[in-house]
């Protein structure tokens, strides 16, 4: 049995991204009966080819050679209600990581200020209206950090409506705009969100690059 990490895969660097690809392909080949699939992972097929497919965008745009999109089963996708280890465990795991020189595209958040800047446009994507209810709670600190961080982790695992998804999109965009050509609001949105990855990167622009939703959204677009 091996561990699979349920926090956003930006955070993981590059060898333990990797390795989780490799281990999540494997997983999801045999359809969920594998001597290493968690316990609290059994019947949640889709859900785990959702999570493989997440590792697979964030590969894609750190440049990491990947296999295609695995296609996600029919019906809705259920995800576990258990996390044998808390997120934030796994983030104090990642904390060790990178004493050891070992660092994710996104840095690990120290407040609950920084887990919704990582998260928010993520959020966003998925409910505009939720987006504005967290920013009000975390800004007048309604939420402990594990707290909010299991609510950022559940949050992201919902399905993006199109609607939300653009919003979002414009609303990074606008990082981006005096870099861009682009018009976003008659582009598709895998062409709008390839936009402004390709320029947070080249100008370097480090709201996005610690964004869960630069990564984790092409799956949906």
């Amino acid at each position: 049995m091996y561990q699979i990490w349920d926090i956003d895969a930006g955070f993981l660097d590059d060898a333990l991204l990797t390795e989780q690809m490799r281990l999540l392909s494997g997983l999801a080949a045999a359809e969920g009966n594998h001597p290493k699939l968690p316990p609290h992972w059994l019947g949640h097929d889709g859900a785990l080819v959702v999570r493989l497919n997440q590792l697979i965008a964030e590969m894609r745009l750190r440049g990491i050679a990947t296999p295609d999109y695995q296609r996600v089963p029919k019906g809705a996708i259920i995800w576990p209600a258990r996390f044998p280890l808390a997120p934030s465990e796994q983030f104090g795991l990642l904390a060790e990581r990178q004493q050891q020189g070992k660092h994710g595209r996104i840095s690990v958040p120290k407040s609950e200020h920084e887990i919704w800047a990582r998260y928010k446009y993520s959020i966003m994507a998925r409910n505009h209206n939720s987006y504005q209810i967290f920013g009000r709670l975390v800004a007048i600190r309604a939420f402990t950090f594990n707290d909010l961080l299991l609510e950022m982790v559940h949050a992201k695992r919902a399905t993006p409506a199109e609607t939300d998804l653009r919003n979002a999109l414009q609303h990074m965009w606008g990082y981006v705009s005096a870099f861009s050509r682009m018009r976003p609001d008659t582009c598709s949105l895998a062409d709008l969100l390839q936009e402004v990855q390709v320029q947070a990167k080249e100008n370097n622009v480090q709201y996005l690059l610690n964004s869960t939703a630069l990564g984790e959204l092409a799956l949906w677009c």
